[in-house]
């Protein structure tokens, strides 16, 4: 190489914070053909379409809004779920972590939100026009969104291999967004990307995607159907401050209230579910209660995510599904935890370019594994995969991962039993585990 000795030197690791992908350098042709992409120019229409049509196949042959005919092989043991704030901007920054924590855990399954990867549609097509989105395959129509599936290729898809099939469900543009990676040989029965109580008439059209009733407009539900329960990871929308974003949560607790009510096949729900539903799940409650709207709407006053009304509906659809909250079985908790313990989910993140961050040593446990009752005997374990102010465990995101174990129907040993949570490990080893006594 003729470039300088200094272009030469190593990087140093790049720091794991959330913000920083409003600071990380636009990639360049050569960042992108150093990553196994196509580069940060313009490849053409020719490549685009490349991209495109291995899409689906890389997915696990998943598309959005459909489904599979063939029998379920299997349950899975381990369920991994993860707001990953950004899957583009996490495996451009914090790559090596996440690559590290994948072979670590080696999850049956792995449910992500918040990918923040546009759908691919008619060309041209824009946030809210109506038109008819391919949401289990990525918008390739412009550089940066040619090279932001080139990275994912490289690597997360490449990492995981054919060892997983790959769901995808994607919103009209970089926002919201879930995956789910099952491991095989495990295979659902069905793959849905809504759920009826959002899709049938009369439901609100907030949460319909008008040119495809198949699926939600912002892919934030992927539903697998497997031997013996349904798993369930949605990305709620958080409450807002508003109240027309009021009415947008207030229809989407309905509609899951009306769904858990009227399942006849035992669920495990997970995913960043956007409450905190007791004073013990926030470290700081009095504070939280004071920030955001403090308007007439008196439920809605207080952090999204805590607000009275949203814990309320939190409560009255666990009622109305018979679920449990699988962590506060298993730990129970009249009083907010340390703040620095393996304890909540979502952290606000340190100073990056100003002296003080508001929500800086501040937590809440917004992610969740939900169970049906009738699944307790089988719970093994629910854990939190992160802790401390520093986020030690997040992998670059503002959320840390949460894990669940269930052992098989046929395998199930009785009750659980709850152990003292610790404090110690980094990252998976971080999080509170609970296991079945033998």
């Amino acid at each position: 190489s003729d470039w300088p000795l200094a272009r030469r030197r190593p990087r140093p690791p790049p720091r794991a914070y959330a913000m920083d992908r409003f600071f990380v350098k636009r990639p360049t042709p050569a960042d992108a053909s150093a990553a196994g992409g196509a580069g940060g120019g313009d490849v053409g229409d020719a490549a685009a379409k490349r991209l495109r049509a291995g899409a689906a196949t890389d997915a696990g042959g998943a598309t959005g809004g459909g489904s599979s005919s063939t029998p379920g092989v299997g349950d899975p043991e381990t369920i991994i779920s993860w707001n990953v704030n950004g899957l583009p901007p996490q495996l451009k920054n914090a790559w090596s972590e996440f690559r590290s924590f994948l072979e670590k855990e080696r999850p049956d399954v792995l449910c992500l939100q918040e990918v923040r990867m546009a759908a691919a549609g008619p060309r041209g097509c824009k946030r809210g026009d109506g038109q008819r989105r391919r949401r289990g395959e990525p918008k390739c129509d412009t550089p940066q969104e040619r090279s932001d599936w080139q990275l994912v290729q490289s690597t997360f898809l490449a990492a995981v291999g054919s060892d997983y099939s790959v769901y995808w469900s994607l919103a009209d543009w970089k926002y919201a967004g879930t995956a789910m990676l099952v491991r095989k040989p495990l295979k659902p029965s069905r793959v849905s990307y809504t759920l009826p109580a959002f899709a049938q008439e009369g439901a609100s059209s907030l949460h319909q995607d008008p040119a495809d009733k198949t699926c939600h407009p912002e892919g934030r539900i992927i539903c697998a159907s497997f031997q013996s329960f349904d798993l369930l990871a949605t990305y709620a929308p958080n409450n807002g401050n508003d109240e027309a974003a009021f009415a947008r949560r207030a229809a989407w607790d309905s509609a899951l209230s009306a769904e858990v009510k009227g399942r006849q096949r035992p669920l495990v729900w997970v995913g960043d579910i956007n409450c905190a539903p007791e004073p013990a799940d926030v470290s700081h409650p009095e504070w939280f209660l004071q920030q955001c709207y403090q308007g007439d709407v008196e439920d809605m006053c207080g952090q999204p995510g805590f607000t009275p009304g949203e814990r309320k509906r939190y409560l009255s659809i666990l009622e109305a599904g018979r679920l449990v909250d699988s962590y506060r079985r298993l730990h129970p908790a009249a009083e907010p935890p340390p703040a620095g313990g393996p304890y909540y989910t979502w952290r606000g993140h340190p100073p990056v370019h100003q002296p003080v961050a508001k929500y800086h040593g501040k937590g809440m446990r917004i992610d969740h594994c939900l169970i049906s009752e009738e699944l307790l005997p089988r719970l093994k374990e629910s854990s939190i995969l992160g802790h401390s102010e520093g986020r030690i465990g997040f992998m670059g995101s503002d959320h840390c991962p949460i894990r669940a174990r269930l052992v098989h129907a046929e395998d199930k040993m009785g009750c659980t039993s709850a152990a003292p949570p610790s404090d110690s490990g980094n990252g998976s080893d971080g999080g509170d585990v609970v296991t079945v006594e033998s």
